[in-house]
């Protein structure tokens, strides 16, 4: 599994209705994402998280279960 590069979508695109409306949020999708949780923390008090190596283990055996 791997993710398209936006050049590619764009020339995918040309040929693909649905991924035209797509490309409108590529850009969205490029950006690095950094998630704050103080303020869910101080609404809900803090609750365990998974480690994010355990939670890409469980992930990827997950997609290699599927498609086994």
């Amino acid at each position: 599994m791997r993710a398209a590069p936006p050049w590619l979508l764009r020339v995918l695109s040309f040929f693909n209705k649905d991924l035209r409306g797509f490309m409108q949020v590529v850009p969205e999708y490029v950006k690095p994402i950094s998630f704050d949780d103080a303020k869910l923390d101080r609404l809900l008090g803090r609750m365990a998280r998974t480690p994010y190596e355990d939670a890409l283990r469980a992930t990827i055996a997950s997609i290699q279960a599927a498609s086994a």
